[in-house]
């Protein structure tokens, strides 16, 4: 009996790190092609080799986007449960969808790149902690929480309270990591502002159980994941640098870009904001007329856009269409594209003209 134990949890520990493990041996084994080089004429060689961390790893802008799915399935969370049942949002969807997102952006970045085990073990720590609150969440969610549903309603003080929570969460985690969130606030909130007694009481206490322990888990599990994160890659350059040209004076203006220096070709090296603003900000730039000759050193960048048109088909040396993902709980599809820097306006226009709308340019 002892023995059948270990293999039931060795057989749930190969469930949980088994694809984690998979897309690392895969990536560290892939054979590597050379990545586009930047050729850059002698006077703007020597201004990029006078600022720290000009250069980044291309690798990055791809392997960034499986971190942003998380951002991604938050936001389908927060606005599903503010018009419907919890149960019935598609908790067991998304951890196959992760893990094969991640494994399309690996077929990308892998064969170019230098293999990064910090970057992969860190994804393969956000995978298997989303997929198992997922996998506990649908659990929960479809049995008992779905019995307090039909006993009393999804319409108490605590249930609006954690649609409000979802929400906050889902916006704050665009600009600030997630283990930052002051889940231990949102504790004290569910014990101090619904009422603990009044219609439904099995739905609400069930909420307090249940939300309880998510809030109190996330508080505590941050906690461990901010000092390990800041103990292992301290503090997060927020700045970017690019060299572009045809950047009119009024961009400028915006705070989010700062001139470093300007060559005799009219082009100049830029720093840009990074994270959430990045996209904004690169948009705006293109739509004036800039035209990227690289971001952080790189010529190719990735893309993802979404709407319910069929995707275009890039497969040109502009753009390559990587892969087509499903929302959640909605129709619509998330389409991701390897885009050559320079070829970013084009992209763009293309996708506008398919009805899709861009949803982020994943930075370095």
């Amino acid at each position: 009996m002892r023995r059948r134990r270990w293999y039931v949890v060795l057989a749930v520990i190969a469930v949980l790190l088994g694809p984690a493990a998979a897309i690392m041996v895969r990536c560290a084994l892939a054979k590597k092609a050379p990545a586009e080089a930047v050729v850059d004429p002698r006077e703007v060689a020597i201004a990029k080799a006078r600022i720290a961390g000009y250069g980044r790893s291309g690798a990055a802008t791809f392997l960034t986007f499986p971190e942003w799915l998380i951002v991604y399935d938050a936001e389908e969370y927060a606005a599903f449960v503010k018009r419907r049942r919890p149960s019935g949002f598609p908790y067991f969807r998304s951890v196959p969808r992760y893990w094969l997102n991640y494994w399309h952006v690996c077929d990308a970045a892998c064969g170019r790149f230098p293999f990064d085990g910090g970057d992969h073990l860190m994804l393969g720590v956000i995978g298997v902690s989303a997929s198992v609150e997922n996998v506990i969440k649908g659990v929960y969610e479809n049995t008992i929480g779905r019995l307090s549903e039909l006993l009393g309603t999804n319409d108490t003080e605590e249930d609006r309270l954690a649609a409000e929570v979802a929400a906050d969460y889902a916006r704050f985690i665009h600009r600030v990591p997630w283990y930052d969130y002051p889940f231990g606030r949102a504790f004290r909130r569910l014990w101090t502002e619904p009422r603990p007694w009044g219609a439904h009481p099995v739905r609400k206490w069930e909420r307090r159980f249940a939300l309880s322990l998510e809030y109190g888990i996330k508080a505590g599990y941050g906690a461990v994941i901010r000092f390990g994160t800041k103990s292992v890659y301290g503090n997060e350059d927020e700045w970017i640098h690019a060299r572009a040209r045809h950047i009119p004076p009024h961009a400028f203006d915006d705070a989010r870009v700062k001139r470093v220096a300007t060559f005799a070709d009219a082009s100049h090296i830029v720093e840009i904001k990074r994270y959430e603003p990045f996209t904004a900000v690169v948009e705006s730039l293109v739509a004036d007329g800039a035209r990227f000759e690289d971001i952080a050193g790189n010529r190719r960048i990735l893309i993802t856009a979404l709407g319910t048109s069929p995707p275009p088909m890039f497969d040109t040396n502009e753009a390559t269409l990587l892969f087509v993902s499903r929302e959640l709980a909605d129709n619509r599809h998330r389409v991701a594209i390897d885009a050559r820097v320079e070829a970013l306006g084009a992209v763009f226009a293309r996708l506008r003209q398919t009805g899709l709308t861009v949803e982020h340019v994943y930075d370095y």
